[in-house]
This record gives C-alpha cells, structure tokens and sequence, in this order.
C-alpha cells in the first residue's frame, strides 16, 4: 500500500495537546459501548500524502469499486464505455461510463466516474492488553486493502507486532489475507482492534437441558448478571431455541453495564440455526463489544417471541446452574454469575434463560 493515501487522526492521553491553530482539530464521536465510555477530543497528523483515485484516465475491468447513492454497495467494473476520441480530454471525462456488477444485489448498473470510490475512510478503535481505550484512529484506505496490510499500520501506531494484534469487524475476527471491500467494510464503519492474542471463549452455565416448555411475556424479562474478575470484551449471549414448533423466532434484548442499560434491540434466528445438541443458538452483537472491566456487573435481559408479536411460544431451558464453577468451561473461576432484580419471568442462578456468553479476555 505503498502508493496509497493513509491518513491517521488519533490521540495519546498521555500527550497533552499543544495549542497550535495550524493543527487539525476534531471533535469526532465514536459509538460508546456503554454511557460511562469518556469522550475524548483527538488531533490529527498526516503522515503520508497521495492523491485520490484520478478518473482522467479509465479504470479497467474487473476492478472493485464502491458504488455511492442510490445503490450504496460495492460492486466490480464489467465493462467501460469510452467517448469517442474527438472532443479532446475534457469531453472524454464527461462522457466516460461503466458498467459495474454489483456484489450486493447482482444487477448490472451503469455509472459516471464521480459516482465510484476507489478508497474509504475506516475508524479504528484500539484497545491495550489490560482493557484500555488508548487510542482511536482514522483510517483512510483503498477497498482493495487486505487486513493484513491495516495491521502494519494499526501496529506501527500501537507500537507492537502485528501478529499481537486481533482486528474485529461486527464482533467478527478477521482474517490475515481478507480484504476490506469483500468483508463489506464500508466507508465510515468502525473495526476494533484488541492487542494482546487470543480466541473467543464461550462460558456454559447449564449443563442439563429440559424440553417442556418455558414461557415468554411481552411483559416479563428473563435476565441474569454475570461479573468477570478480569476485563472481557463481550462479542454475544446464548439463547435456547424454541420447543413449540415455529420455523423462526425473534429474541428482544438489552445489556446492562455498571447500571447503565443499553437500548432494546431485536434479533431475528432460524430453528434450523440453533444448535442440535446443546440447543442454544448465540446472538452476536451488532456493532462494537462490549468493554466490562474486571469486578463490574453485567447483566442480559431478554424474552423471545414468535412472527407478528406472538408471544405464545414456548422454549428450552437449562437449570442445575448452581454448579456452574464445576463445568468444563475454559475459564472456570472467571465469573461470578448471580440472580438479578432484573429478571421477571424465572431465570434466575439454578434455572432459566441466558445459558452461555461469549467474550474476548483483554485484561
């Protein structure tokens, strides 16, 4: 990426901030994973300069492209129509079509020069090893970029080796050799970055399974708090799938980090989804994880209805909780998991909903 632009907006809270008028200032906002997340002004430094992606001369096929309003997805260039060579260079410019096949939808649309990117603009959010927020960083990028070569990047900032850092994009690790345009990381979306290797790690409070039934409320909560004595960065929770036959469900759910509670948000999950053995399907996060410092309480609340708001369902549920610190789980002495005022509808420590969590360890 040598003949790319790369532009790094971030900040050091342990650099003070000179006051000098010739640098960038910023007030951008990254999304907060919780209320109590610090907001933080950073100064920007250019390190590097090149020029955006010229349209004077044609692209040629098969190049990836991002293709703006109305389609808004990225696509590859099937074929370029050139003007004829009267005219001059300037009509050329004017008159200079293609043809892109786009990845999302699969239609062939035909588009102006002015209507495709060539690079995007990422935000990168870079935790240390003991669960820090140290710095944020602006990222500007071809699509064609592979994750591999961000990392050079991301770890010449963090000041260690690349293969010590982890990249996540929707709770989803990436990959060395993926590329950005066929990850669908689209220009404006946020990446976390955790230093410090590491898998994602599922912790089992239940071991036994019942199938008779358990009842959901369009008024009641099934909720359960879970406190780690290490940080954790939280990808997803489990939930039971259904018993009372339907071919899809829907999973309403908020968190709650240090008494400070998210906003509801709905899950959508197939039967066919959920696992056959153990009968537990995982919601994802969508978006950044969720930061929980060692020692602070964080509570699932959720409840399951069918299509059209139905919530006559009926569902799996797991109980004999109580021995949770004797299960095989990978990190046994990790959690304290304990009942909540939260919870309305039964879960609670022995039995009930939320039966698994999903979580990086950072601290």
């Amino acid at each position: 990426m040598d003949d790319q632009e790369m532009l790094f907006k971030f900040y050091d809270p342990n650099i003070k901030e000179e006051k000098d008028e010739k640098k960038i200032k910023d007030e951008q906002i990254f999304a907060k994973a919780n209320q109590t997340q610090k907001i933080i002004k950073f100064t920007s430094l250019k390190i590097k300069s090149q020029k955006e992606t010229s349209h004077s001369h044609a692209l040629e096929t098969d190049t990836p492209v991002f293709v703006g309003k109305p389609h808004n997805q990225y696509g590859v260039i099937r074929k370029v129509f050139k003007p004829a060579i009267e005219g001059g260079a300037g009509d050329q410019q004017k008159v200079l079509q293609y043809e892109v096949r786009l990845s999302t939808s699969l239609e062939n649309v035909t588009v102006e020069p002015s209507d495709l990117k060539r690079s995007i603009k990422i935000n990168v959010r870079l935790h240390t090893i003991k669960g820090e927020l140290n710095q944020l960083v602006q990222i500007s990028t071809r699509i064609d970029a592979s994750v591999q070569q961000l990392l050079g990047y991301v770890a010449m900032i963090a000041q260690c080796p690349p293969n010590f850092i982890n990249i996540f994009h929707h709770s989803r690790k990436l990959g060395n050799s993926d590329v950005l345009y066929k990850e669908n990381i689209m220009d404006g979306d946020k990446l976390l970055c955790l230093q410090g290797q590491g898998d994602l790690h599922y912790f089992y409070r239940f071991k036994t399974v019942s199938a008779s039934g358990w009842c959901y409320s369009a008024t009641s909560w099934d909720a359960i708090t879970w406190r780690p004595n290490r940080a954790i960065m939280v990808a997803g929770f489990g939930v039971y799938g259904l018993t009372s036959g339907q071919s899809n469900f829907f999973c309403k759910y908020k968190y709650v980090v240090a008494n400070v509670p998210s906003d509801e948000k709905d899950a959508e999950v197939t039967n066919n989804e959920v696992d056959e053995t153990s009968k537990i399907y995982t919601i994802m996060f969508d978006g950044e994880m969720i930061e929980v410092p060692a020692g602070t309480d964080f509570t699932i609340q959720m409840r399951l209805y069918g299509a059209n708001n139905n919530y006559r369902v009926r569902g799996y549920y797991g109980y004999n909780g109580n021995s949770y610190k004797s299960f095989d789980n990978k990190d046994k002495d990790l959690f304290e998991i304990t009942h909540t005022n939260l919870s309305s509808n039964g879960t609670g420590l022995d039995s009930g909903q939320v039966p698994s969590l999903c979580y990086y360890v950072i601290g």
